[in-house]
C-alpha cells in the first residue's frame, strides 16, 4: 500500500490594519528597527583621553603603538598578508630612521614597540 501524504491548503496572509487616510502604510522593516540609542546616564564615568599631545610624539622616545584593520577584518591570519606588511615595516623604518623593538600580529591588528 502505497504512503499518501495530503496536501494542505496554503495560510492565508496575516491581516494588516488599512493605512490611516492620507498616511502611508508603514513598511514591514519598521517593525524591526532597533530602538533609538540613548545618552550614557551621568553615573557612567567619562573614557580618558589615550593620546598625549603631539609634542610627546616629537622626542626621541619608545611609543607603543596598536594598528587595526580596516573593518576589525581578519587580515593577518593570512601569513602573506602578515609578511607583506613587517616586510614594509622593516622597510619604512629603514628609511625613516626609527628601530622597531617588538611587534605582535593579532587576527585583526598589530601591536608595535617602536623608536627612534
Amino acid at each position: 500500500m502505497a504512503n499518501r501524504t495530503r496536501l494542505r491548503a496554503p495560510a492565508a496572509a496575516p491581516h494588516r490594519p488599512p493605512a490611516s487616510p492620507g498616511r502611508p502604510p508603514t513598511p514591514v522593516g519598521e517593525a524591526f528597527r532597533p530602538p533609538a540609542a540613548t545618552p550614557h546616564p551621568a553615573r557612567w564615568p567619562i573614557r580618558k583621553v589615550n593620546r598625549l599631545p603631539l609634542e610627546s610624539y616629537r622626542e626621541a622616545g619608545a611609543y607603543a603603538l596598536t594598528f587595526v584593520t580596516q573593518g576589525r577584518i581578519s587580515a593577518f591570519t593570512n601569513n602573506q598578508v602578515a609578511r607583506y606588511c613587517l616586510a614594509t615595516l622593516k622597510e619604512v623604518s629603514g628609511l625613516t630612521g626609527f628601530q622597531v623593538f617588538a611587534y605582535c600580529f593579532m587576527p585583526d591588528h598589530l601591536h608595535l614597540l617602536v623608536g627612534t
